[in-house]
């Protein structure tokens, strides 16, 4: 955590500039985004070198200004890793219907006299998958775009 404000002791002196970081470790947790953190060391650059100091056990323990637990607060961030996962599985089951599309189809209408016959020997599935995932993933891209540009 980097310091805003200047850490002070109980005599009102500081302790620890603004700017330094504290490193900290889960003191206690809820289990429902509530924690209580503890200082283990802080990192402070003295003359251009950053050198890490470790503290007493306990001797910083961060809670809200009640001495309740935090409550933890998501940011919004990137939607990557749940895009990227739906785009599997959209070419996935592109590949999926390729591959059980039948090899050889027949249609005749004896009324008008036609006749189609399909032959589908060549099932590419790589190209599948691809043509799924990037067609899943393009839309999206778009809808994201568009929630963003309407708020």
């Amino acid at each position: 955590m980097k310091l805003t404000k200047p850490l002070k002791a109980s005599d009102g002196s500081d302790v620890l500039p603004v700017g330094a970081y504290l490193v900290v470790q889960l003191a206690q947790s809820n289990g429902s985004g509530f924690a209580k953190l503890r200082g283990v060391s802080v990192l402070v650059n003295i003359n251009g070198d950053t050198q890490e100091k470790p503290l007493p056990p306990n001797a910083v323990l961060i809670m809200a200004k009640n001495g309740s637990f935090l409550k933890a607060e998501s940011r919004k961030g990137s939607n990557l890793g749940n895009n990227f996962i739906s785009a599997i599985v959209a070419g996935v089951a592109k590949a999926a219907e390729i591959q059980n599309r039948p090899t050889s189809q027949t249609s005749t209408n004896s009324n008008g006299f036609s006749t189609l016959s399909t032959t589908n020997d060549d099932k590419n599935l790589p190209a599948a998958f691809g043509e799924g995932a990037l067609i899943a993933f393009l839309k999206i891209s778009k809808a994201q775009t568009s929630r963003v540009l309407s708020s």
